[in-house]
């Protein structure tokens, strides 16, 4: 896969993260009554496996011989995978603004808090979005790298959907990451008994939306290598 220099990447969606945390605690320090004070909390975890996934990169790219550097990228990978659906999960906030509609509704209209709340919940869950899908891109270059180019997008339908299913886990019946591995019974237990054409239907179609959006941004990742590259004079 091409260079998608991770570094400006990551300046940039760090940028983004503090500007937007910081536009949030701005807005709630004139707005008294907050409601949202957990999605920096929410883009905190979605940072969880951006960094992992440079880890992988990092072990991968200083040599993938040993015995020991591949397991340890094997189990940084079972990480990434459990916490990955922390970047989208954002998007599933804006059902807030829904079930707090009556906090919005003055004489029959929207009131300007609405679009203030509207917008900041937009750029958490662009920044989360950004954060998971350059992860998933690192990951699926490692088996791109390896010649597996075929298993690397199996990859991507695979964990779309996987993360569909996290993000059910996460908005419904309220679990995090982590109580796989706390309460491990429990979390085994509400998996057997979630499977239902509601759930399979939220899985898809969340699963369909991380596809697509990924798809978006391997592709303009790709065309701007490509536009530069054309752009460079020869040699």
């Amino acid at each position: 896969m091409r260079d998608s220099r991770y570094s400006k990447l990551y300046v940039f969606a760090g940028t983004l993260s503090v500007l937007t945390s910081l536009l949030y605690w701005l807005t709630s320090s004139v707005i008294k009554e907050t409601y949202y004070h957990f999605l920096t909390w929410n883009l905190l975890l979605a940072w969880i496996p951006c960094l992992l996934a440079s880890v992988m990169m990092y072990i991968h790219s200083r040599g993938f011989g040993s015995g020991f550097s591949k397991l340890l990228v094997v189990g940084l990978g079972a990480g990434w995978l459990l916490f990955f659906p922390n970047s989208p999960y954002i998007v599933t906030d804006l059902i807030h603004l829904t079930l707090k509609k009556n906090m919005y509704t003055a004489f029959g209209d929207y009131s300007i808090r609405y679009w203030i709340d509207l917008v900041l919940i937009l750029l958490f869950a662009w920044n989360g979005l950004l954060l998971g899908f350059l992860s998933l891109y690192q990951v699926q270059s490692i088996l791109h790298r390896r010649g597996r180019r075929w298993a690397s997008w199996t990859l991507i339908g695979s964990v779309s959907l996987l993360s569909g299913y996290g993000i059910w886990l996460g908005r419904v019946p309220r679990l995090n990451s982590w109580d796989l591995l706390t309460d491990g019974d429990r979390v085994m237990g509400l998996i057997a008994r979630s499977l239902s054409v509601q759930t399979l239907l939220f899985t898809l179609f969340f699963g369909i939306l991380i596809f697509v959006v990924y798809i978006t941004f391997y592709q303009l990742l790709h065309v701007a290598h490509e536009t530069k590259q054309q752009a460079s004079p020869s040699t």
